[in-house]
């Protein structure tokens, strides 16, 4: 089932309010940068040194540049500091680092709470991405380049509004 970006009329704000602080984060982390969750809450701290990291995207295994912006990467760095490895550390999950599972179900159930009758998810960020680049009048190839997509179909699926 797809997912969309969560915009004014669907209560963005209302709904970046009501998460809770750690997935508050992710989720601005996953609008700013467009990264998918999985690259997200494998993130180290040691990536929020470096003004623009490189990441190696673990659904694709390509590399990307990604800028996060500096009052955010001062939150996550403030959040982290008790972290050992990961940004978002979990000793629950086993891995080390929150799983896709818990961010998806922390984002229905806030979607849910606040009213919002458009499908929501992980991917709802990357989207948000791209819905971003769109208002500020950036082309297909640019925002295909910024999603680190190989294939111009693949980004147009993510242009889709409810």
């Amino acid at each position: 089932m797809r997912v969309y970006a969560i915009d004014k009329e669907n209560k963005r704000e209302e709904f970046e309010k009501r998460l809770d602080y750690k997935y508050r984060l992710i989720y601005r982390l996953g609008v700013a940068t467009g990264l998918r969750v999985s690259d997200i809450i494998t993130l180290e701290k040691r990536a929020l040194e470096i003004r623009e990291p490189t990441i190696r995207e673990q659904k694709t295994g390509k590399s990307k540049r990604i800028y996060i912006p500096a009052k955010l990467r001062a939150e996550l760095k403030s959040y982290s500091q008790a972290n050992e490895k990961y940004i978002f550390q979990s000793d629950i999950s086993g891995t080390g680092h929150i799983t896709n599972q818990a961010v998806w179900k922390h984002f229905k159930k806030v979607a849910k709470e606040v009213g919002i009758k458009i499908n929501v998810g992980t991917h709802t960020m990357r989207k948000a991405k791209v819905y971003n680049l769109m208002k500020k009048g950036k082309d297909y190839t640019y925002i295909k380049n910024k999603l680190n997509h190989s294939n111009l179909a693949d980004t147009l699926l993510y242009m889709l509004k409810p």
